[in-house]
C-alpha cells in the first residue's frame, strides 16, 4: 500500500505543478497582450509623430515600439515555454494516475490471489498456455515470489488445471 500511496502522492504532485505551470502561461499569455498594446501604441505614437514632422517624436515612438515588440516577443516565448512545462506536466500527471490505478488494480488483485476461492476464479479465466503461465507468475508475485501452501489442492487436485487446459 506503501508504494501505491507513494505514486498517489507523485500524481498529486504533477498535477499540482500542471496547474502551476498553466498559471505562469496565463501569466506569460497576459504580459504578451500588455506588450503588444503597448507596441500598438507605440507605433500610433510614431505614425502621427511623421504625419506631424516632429523628428524627436517619431525616433521616440519608434524606440519604445521596437522596445514594446521586443518585450511581446518575450513574453511570448515565456508564454510558450510556460505552456509546453504544463504539457509536460500534463503528461506527467496522466503518466503517475495510470501507474496509480495499476498499482492499485495490482493491491487488490494481489489480495485475491492469497485465497484458495481468489485463487481458482483467477486461474480459471486463463485462456491458453501464455496466459497461463503469466497467471501463475502474477500469483507467485502475489505470495512473496513462492506457490501459495494451497496451490496444489486448489489447482492440482481439485482438477482445475485439466480443466482449464482442455478447453485450449
Amino acid at each position: 500500500m506503501t508504494d501505491t500511496y507513494a505514486v498517489y502522492a507523485a500524481y498529486r504532485d504533477a498535477v499540482t505543478f500542471a496547474r502551476d505551470a498553466n498559471a505562469a502561461a496565463d501569466d506569460a499569455e497576459r504580459k504578451a497582450a500588455y506588450a503588444v498594446r503597448r507596441a500598438d501604441d507605440a507605433s500610433r505614437r510614431a505614425s502621427d509623430a511623421a504625419r506631424a514632422d516632429d523628428d524627436d517624436a517619431y525616433v521616440a515612438a519608434r524606440d519604445a515600439f521596437t522596445s514594446a515588440r521586443e518585450a511581446a516577443h518575450e513574453a511570448a516565448r515565456e508564454a510558450d515555454a510556460a505552456a509546453d512545462a504544463a504539457d509536460d506536466a500534463a503528461a506527467a500527471a496522466d503518466v503517475c494516475l495510470a501507474a496509480y490505478v495499476a498499482a492499485r488494480a495490482a493491491a487488490e488483485q494481489g489480495s485475491v490471489l492469497t485465497t484458495p476461492t481468489g485463487l481458482a476464479a483467477y486461474m480459471r479465466q486463463s485462456t491458453n498456455e501464455d496466459d497461463w503461465d503469466s497467471r501463475i507468475n502474477d500469483v507467485k508475485a502475489a505470495n512473496a515470489g513462492q506457490y501459495p501452501a494451497f496451490w496444489f489442492e486448489t489447482v492440482v487436485l481439485s482438477g482445475l488445471a485439466g480443466e482449464v487446459s482442455a478447453r485450449w
